[in-house]
């Protein structure tokens, strides 16, 4: 796992940059096959059928379906907003997807630090991978935020996961990010995301 530390200041700027960027990509797209779109309502639809799982869920379901359909989950959502929106074009729908996962991203990682963070007392970074890019749509995103508690020696991994089986985050248990990983892997029934 190739992953590098953040800030949350330049993770959170790269992210508003990658929506930025795909919301552009879909204006040309539109303008190059002159489709008469209207860009917001295509975003705003799309995130609406890629939606957040529900909070105080467990997440058996949306994670076992993510770690072994994602390919064909985003085929099923493809078909889906095209019948929404209209739009056959591959291009188009990728940048939307890639527009829906940096912005649930970003505001998961917002959402938790609001809750959890105390100042003085508590840090957090990103871990993600190398290259951060969304190109490629048919895999999730490796996204961590890292919660530290220095004077407690103490710290807490949150997965952020944009899937096409559902936009989720919840607390890892485990030290390390691998950690995490075996116990998610051997846990799923267990795993839901809290409110707080």
């Amino acid at each position: 796992m190739d992953l590098r530390k953040y800030s949350v200041s330049e993770f959170s700027e790269m992210l508003e940059n990658e929506m930025k960027l795909n919301k552009e990509k879909c204006e040309k797209i539109a303008k190059y096959y002159e489709m008469k779109r209207d860009i917001k309502n295509d975003l705003e639809i799309t995130y609406k059928i890629v939606a957040p799982v529900e909070k105080n869920v467990y997440y058996r379901r949306p994670l076992e379906m993510a770690y072994n359909y994602e390919s064909t989950l985003w085929g099923m959502k493809e078909a889906q907003i095209s019948s929404f929106t209209g739009v056959k074009n591959r291009e188009y729908f990728v940048n939307t997807i890639n527009y829906c996962r940096a912005k649930y991203i970003k505001e998961a990682i917002e959402e938790i630090i609001k809750i959890k963070s105390i100042p003085e007392e508590n840090e957090f970074s990103i871990y993600s991978e190398q290259e951060f890019v969304l190109d490629s749509w048919m895999d999730y995103p490796k996204v961590y935020l890292l919660e530290e508690w220095p004077e407690e020696d103490c710290h807490y991994f949150h997965k952020i996961i944009p899937s096409a089986a559902g936009f989720m985050h919840f607390v890892m248990d485990g030290n390390t990010i691998m950690a995490g990983e075996e116990y998610i892997k051997s846990n799923i029934r267990k795993i839901r995301q809290r409110s707080w």
